[in-house]
């Protein structure tokens, strides 16, 4: 007796960069990668893709995607997987804080190749420093591709948290669903003493 069997439930796996592309792992060798569909969902927005295709996902959030496959007159689907890129911006913290101050300081952030990320764009960069009182500025880029963001109005011998964020570029993203910005890098530094001023010294007159 000759009988129809339908193939393995299918394993959905991805490579953990931005771009990234599905890859179907115990595919059988008749089957057809073509017919294999792989649909990704993040609150409302929902998409399907091929196994082949090149898929910007945005850094930081989590998917829901579940490969479906066309079997004679019915759809296989795999098991539901959640996928999430985490970009590494925050590594770039060596040289975070510059010419510092009594009552300012600079950040300087330059961005790495991120081996997680190489699709990534970033722009529209801000910085606050919250001490005794918050401090928003913005921040302009720099000749060799970094970013400067400048606070001169600081309180002397004070502790600051600082963070840069940025917005990432949607119109490259295959998700356009989200304009927040992103945190790219933390830290924290203490402003210098204020200066005292040298007490004048009155000569009596002879």
């Amino acid at each position: 007796m000759m009988a129809m069997l339908p193939p393995d439930k299918p394993s959905i796996t991805y490579n953990e960069t931005i771009p990234t592309q599905f890859m179907w792992s115990n595919k059988p060798q008749d089957c057809d990668d073509t017919q294999m569909q792989v649909k990704c969902t993040r609150d409302s927005w929902s998409r399907t893709f091929a196994l082949d295709q090149n898929v910007s996902f945005l850094p930081g959030k989590t998917y829901k995607c579940t490969g479906e496959y066309s079997y004679e007159d019915k759809t296989i689907k795999s098991k539901e997987i959640p996928v999430n890129i985490t970009c590494d911006w925050q590594k770039n913290t060596d040289h975070l804080f510059q010419r510092i101050e009594s009552s300012s300081f600079v950040m300087s952030w330059k961005s790495l190749n991120d081996k997680n990320c190489p699709g990534i764009e970033l722009y529209n960069y801000e910085a606050m420093c919250t001490g005794r009182h918050v401090h928003r500025k913005n921040c302009t880029q720099t000749k060799n591709s970094g970013i400067e963001c400048s606070f001169d109005d600081l309180e002397p011998y004070t502790n600051y948290t600082c963070v840069i964020r940025a917005k990432v570029n949607t119109s490259i993203t295959s998700d356009q669903s989200d304009t927040g910005h992103y945190t790219i890098t933390t830290g924290k530094k203490q402003t210098n003493r204020s200066v005292t001023p040298v007490s004048s010294i009155c000569v009596k007159p002879t």
